[in-house]
């Protein structure tokens, strides 16, 4: 897919991955929810609740998703890799990386 969206110097622009500064606990929850489509979708089969992390490469040129949890209200040693994402907002990469989680039957 094309990266029409980089910023100079070829770099992912913040919009792509960042949360907006100083988003709260609880709208990051809602930002989840509304991505996985509700709470409910964000539920491992073994019940834990489950978060999409987006990460920029090093190289700035890339957005990776990954699927974590927590246990015990610790961050789990465990991720699952979602693969690159494409999209030039937050919004739309994190409910493709919710679409991908799903099919690859790591949540509900």
């Amino acid at each position: 897919m094309s990266r029409t969206w980089l910023g100079p110097r070829g770099r992912v622009a913040d919009d792509a991955w960042r949360p907006p500064a100083g988003l709260s606990q609880g709208n990051r929850a809602a930002e989840q929810d509304a991505a996985a489509g509700s709470r409910a979708a964000r539920t491992r089969p073994d019940g834990k609740l489950a978060s999409v992390l987006l990460r920029a490469a090093p190289s700035g040129n890339h957005v990776y998703a990954y699927l974590h949890w927590r246990e015990a209200g610790k961050a789990s040693d465990s991720t699952v890799y979602l693969g690159e994402v494409f999209y030039p907002t937050r919004a739309a990469n994190l409910v493709e990386a919710w679409s991908r989680a799903r099919a690859k039957r790591v949540i509900r």
